[in-house]
């Protein structure tokens, strides 16, 4: 299975990639985030042959309130299929097994670096609420009608043991909150068990989120390994060659080097707040329950593309073979898993009723419930939970 092929140095060569092989659809038309974008490419997973179906970039993105943001949005780009699969992995598709095997008996350390693309422009403090806080990433509402707000699910979550200092990076949900706070879904993961750690010692977690990583980071963060595996050396293995990583600007982390945008911040450890509900990947709404919050101290991304510059579209029918047409965009990405089929979202939030009431009163409870969700459902198309959401976003 030797393959000596140099593996894609950033979110945008596996962009290029999957463009070159045909399996990228752009869409210029003007697409809601909060309404259209997730049920439009959850039509291909209602009934085309997999080998059909495409990612999606989507080049003109609005939200309910009327605002336009400038960075378009590709989904399904990490796993809509397995051959999109086995292209991210830079393999083919029945050498998938055999890659991470070796991976994980060939894990390769990261390698620092002085300097990185994704820390070419910074913004912190006051800025973060002025215009270059999370809201100036378009996240899509991932399942319109039952979410409580956008969420982050492909933001890959970088922290540490604080007595053994190796690293973990985990995909967790994370609602956006503010322009500078966004909950995360981690107390049952190895990160929380750092946070654990944390609070008892009395201190913060400190926390990056790196969105816009090369293929193999985001796989690596989704992989169940050992606690005391680090998933930069299984991204290192993946990718047959070192990750690179470089010394975060406020915390004391390593981050992807070659990030569309890098999120640093702490996590405090004596608190908790309400998150979801939101609807999970098997098809299901997860009810509302407590996480906790990171509050963002920076964020920063490479320089020579404004975040805030006029969109300017991309011919449907372009290729080219340099990059030189996507300079001056961000890209967001949403991740689209391949999941079982369901009939319709389910929620959760019925049988936690049932808990709360007592007797009839609990009973026609869950019952209205049960049916306003399945009225919702029908209204939306029956939509169910295909994809899995995150960002990635660089200009």
């Amino acid at each position: 299975m030797a393959d000596h092929r140099k593996y894609y140095r950033d979110f945008r060569e596996h962009l290029k990639a999957l463009e070159q092989r045909g399996k990228l659809v752009r869409i210029q038309r003007q697409i809601n985030k909060d309404t259209e974008l997730m049920p439009l490419v959850r039509w291909q997973f209602r009934g085309l042959e997999e080998r059909e179906r495409k990612a999606f970039l989507f080049e003109n993105i609005v939200d309910s309130k009327g605002r336009r943001y400038t960075m378009p949005v590709t989904v399904g780009t990490l796993a809509a299929t397995t051959e999109i699969y086995a292209i991210g992995m830079m393999c083919e598709p029945d050498e998938i097994a055999e890659r991470w095997t070796q991976a994980q008996l060939n894990p390769i350390e990261p390698v620092k670096v002085d300097s990185a693309p994704a820390q070419e422009v910074v913004w912190q403090g006051a800025e973060l609420l002025d215009g270059h806080g999370l809201d100036m990433i378009p996240v899509p509402i991932s399942t319109p009608g039952f979410d409580n707000a956008p969420y982050l699910t492909s933001a890959n979550w970088i922290t540490k043991d604080v007595e053994t200092e190796i690293y973990n990076i985990g995909n967790y949900r994370s609602q956006i909150k503010a322009a500078n706070r966004t909950g995360g879904l981690f107390t049952t993961q190895h990160m929380g068990q750092h946070w654990r750690k944390c609070k008892a010692k009395g201190q913060r977690l400190e926390a990056c989120i790196a969105i816009g990583v090369i293929p193999s980071i985001a796989y690596s963060a989704t992989a169940k390994i050992p606690y005391d595996f680090d998933e930069y050396r299984l991204a290192g293995g993946l990718a047959g060659a070192p990750v690179e990583v470089v010394q975060a600007k406020t915390v004391d982390l390593l981050v992807p080097a070659t990030a569309e945008i890098i999120i640093e911040g702490t996590i405090p450890t004596d608190m908790v707040e309400p998150e979801g509900p939101f609807g999970e990947y098997p098809g299901y709404m997860g009810h509302r329950t407590v996480s906790p919050v990171s509050r963002s101290n920076l964020h920063y991304a490479p320089a020579g593309r404004d975040l805030h510059r006029a969109h300017e579209p991309i011919p449907a029918q372009r290729v080219e073979q340099d990059q030189t047409h996507w300079h001056g965009k961000n890209y967001l990405q949403v991740f689209a898993s391949r999941q079982r089929q369901f009939g319709g979202a389910r929620c959760c939030a019925a049988r936690r009723s049932e808990r709360q009431r007592p007797g009839i009163l609990r009973h026609q409870n869950a019952q209205r419930q049960q049916g306003r969700c399945l009225a919702r459902t029908k209204l939306i198309g029956g939509l169910h939970r295909q994809l899995r959401q995150g960002l990635y976003c660089r200009r």
